[in-house]
């Protein structure tokens, strides 16, 4: 029996440190477990990080989508009032050309009338002149006349001494 206990007791220490070389691998899985669990842990971390800055930037992106698309309306306005300016003063031109024309017209027509009162007073000069000439005529005329009267001894009637 005592052979038997012996026996007994070397498998019960071969079992115990079969246990014990299985605990040892035991520890040693837990081991590797807890360290690949601290790199998951850390790798999701660094997930959860870039997803935060992902989210970030997206937020700024869509800051600076509404932003541009604010500036874009202002844009969109300021052109909208240059055109409706463009508009103004082009209807400015068209109406100071109508004026314009209707001035050229005028000056035309006092042109033309300044020609034609010229041209009747080119002819009243000339008709005035005649008449002086024709005028000194019948002075010498006249004072003549009066001189071979006088001459003569004859009365000058008095209607004729004006």
């Amino acid at each position: 029996m005592v052979g038997e206990i012996a026996q007994a007791t070397s498998e019960q220490s071969k079992g115990s440190q079969q246990v014990v070389g299985a605990m040892e691998r035991v520890r040693d899985m837990v081991s590797q477990i807890r360290a690949a669990m601290g790199e998951q842990t850390r790798g999701s971390e660094q997930l959860i990080k870039a997803s935060e800055s992902m989210r970030q930037v997206t937020l700024q992106v869509r800051e600076t989508i509404r932003e541009h698309a604010r500036g874009s309306g202002r844009i969109t306005s300021n052109i909208e009032s240059i055109r409706e300016m463009v508009d103004q003063i082009n209807h400015a031109i068209q109406e100071q050309q109508r004026g314009t024309e209707q001035a050229v017209t005028a000056l035309e027509r006092i042109r033309d009338r300044t020609e034609r009162n010229l041209g009747g007073a080119t002819q009243m000069g000339e008709a005035v002149k005649g008449l002086v000439a024709q005028a000194d005529t019948l002075k010498f005329e006249l004072a003549r006349l009066k001189l071979d009267v006088e001459a003569s001894g004859a009365q000058v009637p008095l209607e004729a001494k004006h």
